[in-house]
Order: C-alpha cells, then sequence, then structure tokens
C-alpha cells in the first residue's frame, strides 16, 4: 500500500497538488504506520530532500519512498 500524497497535500492553481514540506517532515515523523510514499513530480528541491532525509531517521515503517521527478541534487 502506498499513500499518495494529495492526502497532505493542499490545491493550488490548475488544480495541481502543492505539498508543504512540513507536512511532508510531520507524516515521516509520527507514529502512524507508513509503508509507502510516492512524491513523484511535486517539484522537491535540495532543502525539501534534506527536511525528508532528516525525517527518514525517526521513521522505522517506511519501506518505499518514490522521489523520481523531483529537482534533488547529488550532494557530497
Amino acid at each position: 500500500m502506498v499513500v499518495v500524497v494529495a492526502v497532505l497535500g493542499v490545491r493550488s492553481g490548475g488544480g495541481a497538488v502543492r505539498v508543504p514540506e512540513e507536512k511532508i517532515a510531520e507524516a515521516l515523523q509520527s507514529k502512524m504506520r507508513l509503508p509507502g510514499l510516492d512524491l513523484v513530480g511535486k517539484s522537491l528541491g535540495d532543502e525539501s530532500g534534506k527536511k525528508i532525509a532528516e525525517a527518514l531517521k525517526s521513521n522505522m515503517t517506511l519501506t518505499r519512498l518514490d522521489l523520481g521527478g523531483n529537482s534533488l541534487g547529488d550532494e557530497r
């Protein structure tokens, strides 16, 4: 089962779903069972990626995360 990010998002112009990064981090840090998260094409950038990575440190249930189609950089 994959949790669709539209549940966390808010509608913006044109019917697109904009997802506040705070909502993503809250969902990942919450105690609820979250086995999968689809964030494909949500216009996430480096800062969003950092916040998601930080939130994942405390998540013990997520086994599938799809971040395809975003502008996440390769930081070393």
